[in-house]
């Protein structure tokens, strides 16, 4: 049996999921001490690590111990019996946890590796169904939880990328927000899902791989590693209350106005920003942004997008009495009503805020989200820190060799879903951050560019793809989640090779029956 100690490396969640994720693969019985043992506020088996281990221990055949909220140490051992889910939209795998505050997006990543090699439906005569039917799943539960990926992240980052790069669909809806903050008994938040089956690497073949799209973004150079990429398009997701929905539209599109990574040329004055959706949260608890940045096609392929996301979810219940004169001056926005899925803001990088607790509120928030995204941009690389850490465990699973890197040298912070606070799935307190978001340029031009790479190079990556990287411990370069996936996967999937400082993996090649 395979023990993990969970106090390695980020010590938290990820590693119980990735490794019961591939556990119900492999068929590979697994032993897990000190469940997120690095938490500040105590570890244990959360409410959606619970609802993940216990569906795939049904789906499997698994014999469990341990799997109860607050387990430290918890057995999982599959028989490895991948089942046949014949399932519908009108009959979808219905996974729901405990609270209505636990994460959605965290239950899905322990089973979506699970859902995309397990067979299909059966037809009446009892045979496998040709082709194999996408298998539909409801998740019950939070899609807007601090700490954790938003359903919006997960729509507009991770699965276009998963898409582009791994050929992997996935069918979303959001039936049902669901936040960690407001009422007690508000309604638990429903997301809807349709993952289609994995094309053949041959036609009508017995196995099915996953076989990247887009297996590497590696330029030649890697000295162009250093570089900032020039972004094409940027799209703002904002809920809020509905007398902050305008106000914080007006500070977005100024912050990035303003932002010389954000927009090359700020003497244009003008930035055109595109909000995908603007929305009534319907508590003064719930302010969420989300600000997507991507560049463009490669020789005209969607597959070569990269995509960046940094949010913001407040927890801080709006305090009103000193309220702004509402619209910014300078912000003109057009097409569309609150709540419609395309709308366009147009401000003068000149204009001003016009005073008052809202717009000071609204700009701050502005500021932190335009701060980090910029931060995560100037970084170069492939993509965010978060989206790196989310795509280890298919380039593990994946045939041949990806890689999809980080900024070279760049500092990371070790943020997750599980830094609690006691009482709540997951909060932290808003005006704690002001000064340190203010000084995160600083921080990162302090910091960032003087890290050693974990591999000792010295701060040079030679990406030498013949030595494999150390694996005993976590390692390569990015974030600590980072580090620990490619730990897990390697400790579950012996095949598995990693080199380069993380930046380079050579798949196993998974197949699941048809």
């Amino acid at each position: 049996m395979l023990t993990l100690d969970g106090r390695t490396g980020e010590g938290g969640g990820q590693l119980v999921r990735i490794a019961v994720a591939l556990a119900a693969l492999t068929g590979q019985p697994l032993r897990v001490n000190n469940v997120r043992g690095n938490r500040r506020f105590g570890g244990g088996l959360k409410p959606q690590h619970v609802a993940a281990v216990d569906w795939l221990a049904a789906a499997t055949h698994a014999a469990v111990d341990g799997v109860r909220p607050g387990s430290t140490t918890f057995t999982f051992k599959p028989k490895h019996v991948l089942l046949p889910h014949d399932t519908s939209p009108g009959n979808p795998i219905i996974l729901r946890a405990a609270t209505p505050a636990a994460s959605t997006s965290l239950i899905l990543q322990a089973v979506l590796p699970y859902l995309l090699f397990a067979r299909p439906g059966l037809t009446k005569a009892g045979v496998p169904a040709t082709p194999p039917a996408p298998v539909s799943i409801d998740l019950y539960g939070g899609t807007h939880v601090s700490f954790a990926p938003t359903f919006d992240y997960l729509d507009q980052v991770l699965f276009p990328t998963l898409e582009a790069w791994f050929g992997i669909r996935i069918e979303r809806e959001l039936v049902q927000a669901g936040w960690s903050t407001g009422p007690k008994h508000a309604e638990t938040g429903v997301v809807r899902l349709v993952v289609h089956p994995l094309a053949s690497a041959v036609e009508n073949a017995v196995e099915r791989t996953l076989i990247p799209k887009m297996p590497c973004l590696l330029p030649k150079d890697a000295s162009d590693n250093k570089s900032v990429p020039s972004i094409t398009l940027i799209e703002a997701t904002v809920m809020a209350p509905a007398d902050l929905l305008d106000p914080l539209a007006g500070s977005l599109a100024r912050e990035v106005a303003q932002n010389t990574v954000l927009t090359p040329n700020p003497m244009t004055l003008t930035v055109d920003l595109q909000f995908r959706r603007i929305e009534e949260s319907g508590h003064d608890s719930r302010v969420y942004v989300l600000l997507v940045a991507r560049t463009d096609t490669i020789d005209g392929k969607e597959a070569g997008v990269r995509r960046w996301g940094r949010d913001y979810l407040g927890t801080e219940t709006i305090k009103r009495g000193n309220k702004g004169g509402g619209i910014p001056k300078g912000l003109k926005v057009k097409g569309g009503k609150k709540g419609s899925k395309s709308r366009q803001a147009e401000v003068s990088a000149a204009s001003e805020p016009t005073g008052g607790g809202f717009d000071m509120l609204c700009d701050r928030i502005a500021r932190r989200v335009v701060l980090d995204l910029a931060a995560e941009i100037s970084q170069g690389g492939c993509g965010d820190s978060y989206l790196q850490d989310q795509l280890v465990v298919f380039q593990a699973l994946a045939a041949g060799q990806t890689s999809y890197w980080r900024g070279i040298g760049a500092a990371e912070k070790t943020e997750g879903e599980e830094k609690d606070t006691p009482g709540e799935e997951g909060t932290v307190p808003v005006d704690e951050l002001q000064e340190a978001v203010e000084q995160l340029s600083l921080q990162d031009e302090k910091n960032g560019a003087k890290e050693e790479p974990q591999d000792g190079t010295g701060g040079d990556d030679k990406r030498d793809e013949s030595i494999p990287d150390n694996m005993a411990a976590p390692f390569g370069q990015g974030s600590m989640h980072a580090a620990t996936a490619r730990w897990v996967t390697a400790q579950v999937l012996p095949a598995v090779r990693w080199s380069a400082n993380g930046t380079v993996c050579e798949g196993v090649a998974w197949a699941g029956k048809k």
